[in-house]
């Protein structure tokens, strides 16, 4: 994420808004697909299994909502 985020400043597009994608729920015990929001209502940060498929739905509701403005 690190990396990432010094390119997009290196190339003037840290002003983005950016959704991340927390793959991988499946490993961890008790863990349940969520959308995390900012302040705004926003969603920010989804938590899924690509593998499973848990969460896709939401990956697509939150993406949804950020491209609808």
């Amino acid at each position: 994420m690190e990396a990432v985020n010094t390119l997009m400043a290196e190339i003037d597009s840290d002003e983005i808004h950016t959704l991340l994608v927390m793959n991988k729920i499946d490993m961890l015990d008790d863990f349940v697909p969520r959308i995390d929001r900012n302040d705004e209502n926003v969603p920010i940060r989804v938590w899924l299994s690509a593998a499973s498929g848990e969460g896709i739905s939401l990956l697509y509701h939150a993406l949804t909502e950020r491209l609808s403005g």
